[in-house]
């Protein structure tokens, strides 16, 4: 998306985005996007293009999953092991592991459960 270049003094408040609720999902598409903080790549992250019961045009790249008997919180990052394949541990891992998917294109028309991270965006459930 092209950003335009604009003076602070014209730049309006942008408009709320309505918050939706834990339901089940579908993953309608799958997108590899780099990630940035202050210009340097962090890596590569799966995003979910997902279709949710109260909006149909959505994206998630975060999970919700157990790991050593504490729930913890990621993104989709997407890394490789030594034998190039996802590692065992990882968020993505613990998904593709939590709903049986083998690969990441079988996520595909899977659907998966939803809840909400610490600040209440709509983000995977894998425990």
């Amino acid at each position: 998306m092209e950003q335009k270049s604009l003076s602070f003094g014209d730049i309006e408040i942008g408009r709320d985005m309505p918050q939706v609720s834990p339901k089940p999902i579908i993953v309608v598409g799958l997108e590899e996007q780099e990630q940035f903080k202050d210009g340097k790549s962090l890596g590569m992250k799966l995003i979910l293009n997902i279709r949710h019961p109260d909006n149909p045009d959505m994206q998630i790249s975060k999970v919700k999953y157990e790991f050593n008997k504490k729930i913890k919180e990621s993104g989709l990052w997407l890394n490789l092991d030594k034998d190039n394949r996802i590692p065992f541990n990882s968020a993505l891992g613990h998904v593709l592991r939590y709903y049986k998917i083998p690969t990441v294109k079988d996520l595909l028309n899977k659907s998966l459960e939803t809840t909400t991270d610490e600040n209440g965006y709509l983000i995977i459930k894998a425990y």
